[in-house]
């Protein structure tokens, strides 16, 4: 399905917008651009709707819930934006919840079973720890602040890289993070 999307999202435009992040859900696609994220139809390459100005910044991050239909965004300015698409492609009815890292996201994932906890490395090179599925319901407590923010990930990753049996094989590895 991903290839099929591949070969698809060349023929997607964003009017002349610079694209910099996608997912991929059953038959729609979504794309970031500069603070707006855009929807086609996966099928028919036609382009469904838009959220304008959901970020302030460029949109580095665009991910479906797999376990839902929530839809999670991250830009460089610092938020990460969930949204809920089951009543429709509507960015104000289905705005849910914002969580504010503080810096610039360049990357994030989701762990745990049905990936309630997201990661998100930033432009810092910090990494944080989220319960974003709590920061979306309305009577659970916690989710609106990280739960870990490891402002030196970089290098406890290689400290731990080298306290490692293996990481005699990798010294080159292991220096160049350093």
């Amino acid at each position: 399905m991903l290839a099929a999307a591949l070969s698809s999202f060349n023929i997607l435009q964003a009017h002349h917008q610079e694209l910099y992040a996608f997912s991929v859900s059953d038959n729609l696609v979504a794309a970031g651009g500069q603070g707006d994220v855009h929807f086609w139809d996966r099928r028919t390459q036609q382009r469904l709707a838009s959220f304008d100005d959901m970020h302030m910044d460029d949109v580095t991050q665009v991910l479906f819930h797999a376990a839902s239909s929530k839809l999670i965004t991250a830009s460089q300015d610092g938020l990460v934006a969930v949204h809920e698409l089951s009543g429709g492609l509507n960015q104000d009815d289905g705005f849910i919840a914002a969580l504010n890292v503080g810096t610039s996201v360049e990357q994030l994932g989701l762990y745990g079973s049905g990936g309630q906890h997201m990661w998100c490395r930033t432009g810092t090179e910090t990494l944080q720890l989220w319960d974003w599925l709590a920061a979306t319901q309305e009577d659970a407590a916690g989710g609106d602040t990280a739960v870990a923010d490891l402002a030196e990930a970089r290098q406890m990753a290689a400290a731990a890289a080298g306290a490692s049996s293996a990481a005699a094989l990798f010294g080159e590895v292991r220096e160049g993070l350093l």
